[in-house]
């Protein structure tokens, strides 16, 4: 395989952010959407005469939003992020056996990976809590 060119960093970077402004553009469009047709159901209920109260209008309107976070969702992503830390001390002790530098960079980044699983776990306790249903 022939030697990298000096753009192809860039190329690949370029990509990759590309990639993510789509998705992001693309979810903002689908909420948009959403919403604009909420908003065009309310106004041909009262262009029909229908007296719409403003909890009926409120209830309509977060219908499109995000759901609340539940305690599972917390749950699973605090276990697989825990599980992919633990997977990569795991590896680093493996490829540690090959080159023995490799032990603390990987060690290092089991450790980062686990630390944001923790807290979602920890999280996992109170999510419940605060949505007032013991089960979250």
């Amino acid at each position: 395989m022939p030697p990298a060119g000096p753009f192809s960093a860039a190329i690949g970077a370029a990509a990759f952010w590309m990639f993510i402004a789509i998705v992001v553009a693309v979810s903002i469009l689908s909420q948009a959407l959403k919403h604009r047709e909420t908003q065009k159901t309310i106004r041909q209920a009262i262009d029909k005469g229908q007296t719409l109260d403003p909890a009926t209008v409120t209830r309509m309107l977060e219908a499109n939003g995000p759901p609340p976070p539940s305690r599972i969702g917390f749950i699973a992503g605090g276990l697989v992020l825990v599980g992919i830390g633990v997977g990569f001390a795991l590896m680093g002790m493996f490829v540690s056996m090959q080159d023995p530098r490799a032990l603390y960079p990987m060690l290092g980044l089991a450790c980062l990976i686990t630390m944001i699983g923790v807290p979602l776990l920890i999280a996992s306790f109170f999510v419940g809590k605060r949505n007032g249903d013991g089960r979250g």
